[in-house]
């Protein structure tokens, strides 16, 4: 931008829901992408592979590692 103030090329978001069956949704943009945002989804552990973070944390290993290797997208 002309103010200087920089856009990141990218956003992601992770969307979890704990009431059963539990369930994730993720997914990772690039600022100039228009149209069905379905082709960006993603397993969560990909958006932590890509970013290079760590979400949810307060989850045990075993239990994070199922939810957030979840590719199914229908019950979104």
């Amino acid at each position: 931008l002309t103010s200087g103030i920089s856009i990141p090329e990218k956003f992601y978001k992770i969307i979890v829901d704990m009431t059963p069956p539990r369930k994730v949704l993720a997914f990772i943009i690039n600022q100039t992408d228009r149209g069905d945002f379905k082709k960006h989804w993603l397993c969560a552990n990909e958006v932590e592979a890509q970013t290079g973070l760590s979400f949810a944390d307060n989850l045990l290993g075993a239990e994070k590692s199922a939810l957030f290797s979840q590719c199914d997208f229908n019950p979104w």
